[in-house]
């Protein structure tokens, strides 16, 4: 392969063969190939012996037979000029070094190095393209030579270029020319569909040849393969033209994205005439109305006027119209057209009064029915950040919608990521708004809406909405035109999908009957995680429609005829949609009960009528005074009382107990807590603090004494019992009719006290238990 200027091998490629002794003689490597020609180049390498005799190289075309035999032998020195090679042929070479005559060190290869192309002989070529070699691409050089008096774009053009590259999948291929200048353009980016080849790859005398040519009526963007015969490239070779020679080293940059599918460059030729004089390129229309046209084009070095020949498609070429315009004005406008009519046009250019050009291709064009009303081109706006989730204002009729994430962006020149979007706007020089696709950065959403104000449609003109769009990638989604009367419900006007190649597509789209009130809107829809989907849209116009003021209308759920504030729409008509409301007073649009018109009820903590609880009491408002609490005398017997009395309510009340009862009193309560809920007229509640009965000065016993008898049958066992809360003094009965705390001289058996106080609360003990020892028998 080959590179310009010095070469620098970054990777010394060891062989496997060799001859003679190579036990001490050590692998010269090489560093640089440098000075390309059509006959040979210049090497350069190092040595790590010293003093060695000499060097050898062995060279043949690119997967020669070896012989493992030197063809340059005797070499002195580090460096060599081969100038005895074929042009425009890949060499393989080897190289090592013979330190005595009996030991020299192994061939170092293969390196592999390409001549310069002789632009007269550049047929029969075989010359390998390198996978993955994106970006920068591979250079093909070629040497141009006997023009050394003519100045390109003045005294010359390029008529072509014709080439011949075998490749088993074109789309992985950019091509690019550059001049010896420096200057470059791009012939193909990317194109085809997988069919094999540009130009016909079997054709040894190289006449089936893709031709890259200003002239020609088709772009290779839009040439339907196999890549054969004439196309134009996708940038005009006349960019090339600076007023010098083209004499020197032309550069095809050859660039492979992909890998495994291996290309060969067989045949490539510069073409050059001497008819100097051509169309400027870029010729375009950009706006069509009812009764004019206006085209645009660049400007070219030596074109004076432009010859604009048009007349009405399917008229004789005697009832054409002629317009001259000067080639540096770039822009002109046809007027005095017909509506709704298809025209054809031819253009000519003059370069002197001796120098024409040859006819452009057929260009055609419909006028529209009636002139635009409204025109939105994006150039008057700021562009906006790069980043897909950033917020952008579009101030004009049309507008991001504001319940959206993601937006469509205003943007100029190239889109932030490569091979989707648009190099630029329509005319090259404006703005745009797109949809950027950065998976690592996008989480907003994947639907991107720009919508239109209010518009109003006068039925007796049937017309419609025109657009440019660029749908380039090849991860693009989809891109629908919609329109909707209600604000609610959106019908399909228009809809493409997938990539549909570099470069703006014109659309018109008709507007139903239907559309009296309403708007437009532009959905993207993107595919996840797409790289290359961006989706632009320029120069929107309407034909027809007219703008009116817009209005809100809220969502009325519960048909109350009071409106939810946090949900609404912008609608065009005068009357709201059903389900709609002009109002955004409700606070409750799920319950029909509550709205501003609704009466209120107190004390339920309910805002009815829509203002707030300052007309609805408190369920605190309500509130008692503890008129009496007796506890339980005794524990158990359930004698505690409690009465309450409400206050600051509306009488009568309405006492509920937590046990049950009702009343403002209630009696025979064991020990425990309780609490009363109060309700008033009105219907408010409260609740009251916790209350408790506690059981008086309860009564418990121990005993801190027992002795069991000494002998069954004998009775000489003892009790004592202690006695603790209650009121002296106790009263201890035993089972047994006696009374006392302290009981003697009982048998073994089992004993039940009962324990009264002075108040006569009885405390029933646990019964106690005496066991006598067993006599022992013999």
């Amino acid at each position: 392969m080959y590179y310009p200027g010095k070469l620098l091998i970054l990777i010394t490629m060891l062989g496997s063969w060799f001859t003679g002794n190579a036990q001490n003689c050590e692998l010269p490597v090489v560093t640089y190939f440098s000075n390309p020609t059509i006959n040979g180049f210049d090497i350069e390498w190092i040595d790590f012996n010293s003093n060695p005799n000499y060097f050898e190289i062995e060279i043949g075309k690119r997967g020669f037979e070896r012989r493992f035999r030197p063809d340059y032998s005797f070499i002195p020195g580090t460096t060599y000029t081969f100038n005895d090679l074929e042009s425009g042929s890949s060499y393989e070479l080897y190289i090592r070094t013979v330190c005595s005559s009996l030991d020299t060190s192994l061939w170092n290869g293969p390196y592999f190095y390409n001549t310069v192309i002789d632009n007269k002989t550049s047929c029969g070529l075989s010359l390998a393209i390198e996978d993955n070699s994106c970006p920068g691409g591979q250079p093909f050089l070629i040497y141009v030579d006997g023009f050394e008096d003519k100045k390109m774009g003045q005294d010359l053009v390029i008529d072509k270029l014709d080439m011949v590259i075998a490749h088993p999948w074109p789309p992985d291929l950019l091509i690019q020319l550059e001049s010896p200048q420096g200057n470059i353009v791009d012939l193909s980016r990317f194109n085809g569909n997988g069919t094999d080849d540009y130009g016909n790859s079997r054709d040894s005398l190289c006449m089936g040849t893709a031709s890259f040519t200003d002239n020609a009526c088709i772009s290779v963007e839009d040439f339907i393969p196999p890549f054969s015969g004439s196309f134009r490239p996708e940038t005009a070779l006349s960019n090339l033209y600076t007023g010098s020679s083209p004499d020197g080293i032309w550069k095809l940059l050859i660039c492979d994205q992909a890998s495994d599918d291996i290309g060969i460059l067989k045949s490539v030729k510069l073409n050059f005439s001497e008819e100097a004089c051509i169309i400027p390129s870029g010729f375009t229309i950009v706006d069509i109305e009812s009764d004019n046209a206006t085209l645009i084009w660049n400007q070219q070095n030596n074109c004076q006027n432009l010859n604009l020949t048009y007349k009405i498609k399917g008229d004789p070429v005697s009832e054409a119209i002629q317009d001259f315009v000067e080639c540096k004005a770039g822009e002109f406008t046809v007027i005095d057209l017909l509506p709704n009519t298809s025209y054809e046009l031819i253009v000519t250019a003059q370069c002197s009064a001796d120098s024409n050009s040859p006819e452009s291709c057929l260009i055609e064009f419909q006028t529209s029915c009636k002139n635009y009303n409204h025109l939105e081109s994006f150039d008057q706006y700021g562009v906006c950040d790069s980043i897909c989730n950033s917020k952008c204002d579009i101030p004009g009729l049309w507008s991001n919608d504001p319940m959206n994430s993601s937006d469509w962006l205003l943007g100029k020149g190239e889109t932030l990521t490569g091979f989707t979007g648009p190099d630029g706007d329509i005319n090259i020089t404006g703005n745009y708004v797109y949809i950027e696709n950065q998976p690592a950065f996008c989480s907003g959403s994947q639907d991107i809406i720009l919508v239109s104000s209010c518009l109003s449609y006068d039925m007796s003109i049937p017309c419609s909405v025109s657009f440019y769009y660029n749908m380039y990638g090849e991860e693009t989604g989809d891109l629908y035109l919609e329109y909707t009367t209600d604000s609610i419900f959106w019908s399909k006007l228009w809809e493409k999908s997938g990539n549909q190649g570099p470069g703006w597509k014109f659309q018109t789209v008709e507007i139903p009957v239907s559309f009296e009130y309403g708007r437009l809107r532009f959905r993207a829809l993107k595919k996840k995680n797409a790289l290359r989907g961006d989706i632009a849209i320029d120069h929107i116009k309407l034909i027809g429609p007219d703008t009116v003021s817009m209005k809100k209308y809220f969502i009325d759920a519960d048909n109350d005829g009071y409106g939810n504030p946090d949900i609404q729409i912008f609608s065009c008509t005068s009357t709201p949609p059903i389900g709609y409301v002009e109002n955004q007073d409700d606070c409750d649009d799920n319950n029909s009960q509550i709205n501003p018109s609704a009466i209120e009820i107190e004390c339920n903590g309910i805002d009815e009528n829509c203002n707030g609880l300052m007309d609805d009491p408190s369920v605190n408002d309500i509130d008692y005074v503890l008129v009496n609490k007796s506890n339980e005398s005794c524990n158990g017997l359930s004698d505690g009382t409690i009465e309450i009395m409400a206050t600051n309510g509306s009488e009568p009340y309405n006492y509920i107990w937590s046990n049950g009862i009702s009343g403002s009193e209630i009696s025979g309560l064991p020990a425990g807590v309780y609490y009363c809920t109060i309700s008033d007229f009105n219907g408010c509640v409260s609740v009251t603090d916790s209350l408790t009965i506690e059981s008086e000065n309860v009564m418990t016993y121990s005993i801190p004494m027992i002795a069991h008898p000494s002998c069954a049958g004998v009775r000489d066992g003892s009790v004592q019992i202690s006695v603790d809360g209650g009121t002296e003094p106790y009263v201890v009965l035993w089972d047994d009719g006696i009374e006392g705390i302290e009981r003697t001289d009982l048998s073994d058996g089992t004993y039940f006290p009962t324990i009264t106080d002075s108040n006569g609360c009885e405390l029933v003990m646990q019964e106690v238990v005496l066991a006598g020892q067993t006599a022992l028998s013999t």
